[in-house]
């Protein structure tokens, strides 16, 4: 009998730390943003997500909002910051890329247009 009832701690204890471990701290609720369009050089452009008047930048957009046209496009999703920032960079007038500012990075968990 005191061999299941170690048993039965033991498994216990494991799903509770096993639990504590998937935490979602950083994930966020599902969330308004907007996608935001940036040229680098003609042609070339660099996919944001604004979300709460802040600039992210999302390492793995789904490829079709990834068009210009899709700019200020309102978007529902949940993702998660990343602890990594993302330099971007705009055309100086001759069409060479120069360092604007710095982004922090998101993964995005799901995505869909509101």
């Amino acid at each position: 009998m005191a061999n299941q009832s170690k048993f039965w701690v033991f498994t216990i204890s494991c799903f509770l730390i096993i639990s504590a471990c998937g935490s979602d701290k950083d994930r966020t609720p599902e969330t308004i943003g907007k996608i935001v369009v940036e040229a680098v050089t003609k042609g070339t452009h660099q996919y944001l997500i604004e979300i709460k008047d802040q600039l992210y930048w999302p390492e793995n957009l789904p490829a079709r909002f990834q068009d210009p046209n899709f700019n200020d496009v309102e978007v529902l999703l949940r993702f998660i910051k990343k602890d990594i920032q993302k330099d971007i960079y705009l055309p100086s007038p001759i069409d060479i890329p120069v360092f604007a500012y710095t982004v922090p990075v998101i993964q995005i968990l799901e995505i869909k247009e509101k």
